[in-house]
C-alpha cells in the first residue's frame, strides 16, 4: 500500500480521548502489552508523518527504517511519559521520535560513520543552504555562502564532500543491470608482465651503456640523467653541481654519449624488447650510414681548417716576442699609469707560465676589452710582470672581486676550449690506439 495513503488513513482514525489515552499509558507502564500496542497503533500516523520528513534525505535508510526507529522513539516516550503533567502523549512523543530517527541516521545513515557533533553541523549547514537557495532561486556559490553564512572555504568544501553519495563498486549500471560500476573503472596499476619486461630492459640498457661508454664519469652522467641508478632523473644543473661542471658541458657529454649508444652495434641487444624491432634496426642502420658520411665530411673540413690554422700559427711564430708584446700593449693598454709602472716586479708564477700558450692569448684577445686588460695585467703579459689584484682594481677603478671574477671567467673559457679540443682528438683516433 502507498505510504501516503497509510498516513491519510491514520489521520482519519478515531483519536483517543484524554481519559482513554492516560488509562492506556498507565496500563502500558505497568506492563500491559495490549495497551502499548493500541497506543502505538493510534499514534502510527504521527510516526509516519515525522518519518516522511526524512524520506528525501540522501542516506542509506529506507522509509520503513524511519518508521521502525520512529516507533522505538514512540515506545520510549510512552515509558517516560509523566501522567502528572497536563499534556498529550503526541506532544511529548514528537521529540523522542525525531531524536531516535536522527540518532539512527547518524549511526547507520552513511557507509562511513562521522561523529554526531559533525553530523549536526552538516544538518545545520544543509538547512541554511536550502534557505539561501530559496532566496536566490539557485544553488549559491562558495563566495555567496561565505558572505551570507560566514562559513570558510575549507568548511564549505568539507561539508560538500561529506554530502556526496557513496557508491558501491558492485552497483549495477544500465537498464538491464548487467554491468557493474567496477567494469567501468580503469586499473592504473601496471601489469606484472610489463614490470618484469621493464626491469629486464633496464638491466640490458645498463649493460649496453657500460660497454659503449667505459669512462666512469660519462657513464654515470648518462645513468643519472635518465634515472638508471635507482633515483629519479636528474636535471643538467643537478648533475653539473655534482661533478663541478657547467650545464652546457653536461649537455655535451649527454649528447655525445647518446650518439655513441645510438650508433653502437651493442644497441641491437635491446631490439628484442620492441614489437617493431625490424623498423628500429633499419632506422639505426640508416643513422649509422649518415653519421659515417657526416664524419667523413667533417674530417675533410677539419683537415682544411687545420691547414689554415697551421699557416696562421706559422705566420705568428715569425714575429718576435717583442713585436707580440708591442701589439698586445697597443691593442689593450694604450697607456700604463705611473702607479703600475713603479710597482715592483713579482716573481714569475711557474704554473701560469705553463698555461701561457697561443690558445690562451687567443682566448684573452677575443674577450671584452675590460676583461682582456685585466687578464693581461694579472697573467704577466705586460712587461712580463704579474700585477696584484689591488693594483689592477685601483688602476681600472673597479672592485677587487671583479678582477678575480674576470680572470677566473677567462681561465674557465680556456679550460672549456681545451676539453672540447681533447674530445675532438679522441673522437677521431682509431679505436685500436685507445687504451682504457
Amino acid at each position: 500500500m502507498n505510504n501516503n495513503k497509510i498516513i491519510e488513513e491514520n489521520k482519519n482514525k478515531n483519536i483517543l480521548t484524554r481519559e482513554e489515552e492516560r488509562r492506556l499509558i498507565e496500563q502500558a507502564q505497568k506492563g500491559s502489552k495490549e495497551a502499548r500496542e493500541e497506543l502505538i497503533l493510534k499514534n502510527q500516523g504521527l510516526v509516519m508523518l515525522i518519518a516522511s520528513k526524512y524520506r528525501s534525505s540522501n542516506y542509506n535508510l529506507s522509509f520503513d527504517d524511519y518508521i521502525q526507529v520512529g516507533n522505538i522513539g514512540l515506545m520510549t516516550a510512552i515509558d517516560k511519559f509523566d501522567l502528572s503533567q497536563d499534556t498529550k502523549l503526541s506532544t511529548y512523543a514528537i521529540w523522542w521520535i525525531n531524536q531516535r530517527i536522527i540518532r539512527t541516521i547518524q549511526d547507520y545513515g552513511r557507509t562511513i560513520r562521522i561523529p554526531a557533533n559533525l553530523h549536526e553541523s552538516i544538518f545545520k549547514y544543509k538547512k541554511e543552504i536550502q534557505q539561501l537557495q530559496q532566496e536566490l532561486n539557485r544553488y549559491p556559490t562558495p563566495e555567496e555562502i561565505f558572505k551570507k553564512l560566514g562559513y570558510s572555504k575549507k568548511n564549505i568544501e568539507r561539508f560538500e564532500n561529506m554530502q556526496m553519495e557513496l557508491l558501491s563498486l558492485d552497483s549495477t549500471i544500465g537498464e538491464e543491470d548487467k554491468d557493474s560500476l567496477l567494469n567501468f573503472i580503469s586499473d592504473d596499476r601496471q601489469n606484472p608482465n610489463t614490470l618484469v619486461m621493464q626491469k629486464s630492459l633496464r638491466e640490458e640498457l645498463i649493460k649496453v651503456i657500460d660497454l659503449v661508454i667505459p669512462q666512469e664519469r660519462d657513464n654515470s652522467i648518462i645513468k643519472y640523467r635518465y634515472g638508471l641508478l635507482d633515483k629519479d632523473p636528474m636535471t643538467l644543473e643537478e648533475i653539473g653541481s655534482l661533478y663541478g661542471l657547467t650545464r652546457e658541458r653536461i649537455r655535451q657529454i649527454e649528447e655525445k654519449g647518446l650518439n655513441k649508444i645510438r650508433l653502437s652495434k651493442e644497441t641491437e641487444r635491446l631490439l628484442s624488447f620492441f614489437s617493431n624491432a625490424d623498423t628500429i634496426a633499419k632506422n639505426l642502420e640508416e643513422q649509422r650510414r649518415k653519421e659515417y658520411q657526416t664524419k667523413k665530411t667533417n674530417k675533410n673540413n677539419r683537415k682544411i681548417s687545420n691547414e689554415v690554422k697551421k699557416k696562421k700559427k706559422d705566420k705568428q711564430k715569425q714575429k718576435t716576442k717583442e713585436e707580440q708584446d708591442k701589439i698586445i700593449s697597443q691593442q689593450k693598454l694604450e697607456a700604463t699609469p705611473t702607479v703600475l709602472k713603479e710597482t715592483p716586479r713579482k716573481a714569475k708564477n711557474e704554473s701560469i707560465e705553463i698555461l701561457k700558450t697561443p690558445q690562451l692569448e687567443e682566448t684573452i684577445l677575443t674577450s671584452s676589452p675590460k676583461e682582456a686588460t685585466i687578464a693581461l695585467l694579472k697573467l704577466g703579459y705586460v712587461n712580463d710582470t704579474y700585477f696584484s689584484t689591488e693594483d689592477i682594481a685601483d688602476f681600472l677603478k673597479i672592485e677587487k672581486q671583479e678582477v678575480v671574477e674576470a680572470t677566473k671567467e677567462i681561465l674557465e673559457k680556456y679550460k672549456e676550449n681545451i676539453i672540447c679540443d681533447v674530445d675532438n682528438i679522441i673522437d677521431h683516433l682509431p679505436d685500436k690506439k685507445i687504451r682504457m
